[in-house]
């Protein structure tokens, strides 16, 4: 901690955990809108800083916890105090960035029953040398139209929910029609001759050929969404095989053969590595670890970095 931030950040900090005097600083700067909602008898300083490290040396932050009057459920009243000299145009982002890494938090510690998220209110705290003279404004940050991002951050976000999507519209000839036919859930036998079907007829819809890098990366897909312990895994893949048309059949089996064996070569190697990271574990030299199990020495090395961590 520099000079500066011990000075500006030990006073505001020490005057802020005074709960008269941060009673009174809520009860005067507070906009009545939020004096109405909020308790500030029962205020309640939080351990938590969200300033990010680069800029410990200008900024401290507060953060408390009060009831609400009108459900008793916590708010939250979150200070920022900026030791800057003058404005600075980036306020606007860090301040949001700083509340989401609230709620972030929040989430992770009410992972049982997040919602709804409790409403949190900022207040900045300056001390320039000139007036603030710069957007205090999130969407301002962002270039003209305005109201585009305005409505990406308040309105209900886009989204293209591809089991909805009428089968019409996805049998389009369209190459992005492939990679969201794709993604479709297929749970049964049924569904995955389905898929297939669909797919098929976008295939020959959209030209692709038999070299194409586009089938290549969907078969590989459908296969890796198969459970290998789910006990029809064997049904699924002879399915996928055997319901393509003429034209993708042969390839397909290729394909899939080949890319049966690369996953069993991973797995294999994955075991190899579990032995390995076994016996460093025990104390095995890494020289005779990397001789046995035929990893490359920089591999074994990773591993009894692992052991060491």
């Amino acid at each position: 901690m520099t000079v500066a931030r011990s000075k500006h950040d030990a006073f505001f900090k020490r005057m802020m955990k005074n709960k008269k005097l941060a009673r009174d600083f809520f009860a005067t700067y507070l906009p009545q809108k939020i004096l109405r909602v909020v308790d500030l008898s029962e205020l309640k300083l939080e351990d938590s800083s969200f300033v990010d490290e680069d800029l410990y040396e200008h900024e401290s932050d507060v953060l408390f916890c009060v009831k609400r009057k009108d459900t008793e459920k916590n708010c939250f009243l979150y200070v920022l105090c900026e030791h800057q000299s003058t404005a600075d145009p980036e306020m606007p982002f860090r301040l949001i960035y700083y509340l989401m890494q609230f709620l972030k938090r929040y989430l992770v510690d009410h992972r049982s029953s997040p919602f709804p998220l409790p409403l949190i209110y900022p207040l900045v705290v300056y001390n320039g040398n000139t007036p603030w003279n710069t957007h205090r404004n999130f969407i301002h940050l962002f270039a003209e139209p305005i109201a585009w991002m305005r409505d990406v951050f308040l309105e209900p976000f886009a989204i293209l929910d591809v089991g909805q999507i009428e089968e019409g519209n996805l049998k389009k000839a369209h190459l992005s029609n492939l990679m969201l036919a794709s993604l479709i859930r297929a749970k049964s036998i049924q569904d995955i001759e389905c898929k297939i079907k669909l797919l098929d007829e976008l295939l020959q819809s959209c030209g692709i050929e038999t070299h194409s890098g586009i089938l290549r990366s969907m078969l590989k897909y459908f296969v890796s969404c198969i459970d290998p312990s789910d006990r029809k895994a064997s049904a699924y893949l002879l399915v996928i095989q055997q319901s393509f048309s003429p034209k993708y059949q042969e390839v397909a089996m290729n394909l899939l053969e080949h890319i049966k064996e690369e996953g069993y070569q991973e797995g294999a190697k994955e075991a190899l590595k579990k032995t390995a990271l076994r016996m460093l574990k025990e104390g095995v030299d890494k020289s005779f670890v990397t001789r046995i199990t035929g990893l490359l020495p920089n591999e074994v090395h990773e591993l009894a970095e692992l052991c060491e961590a």
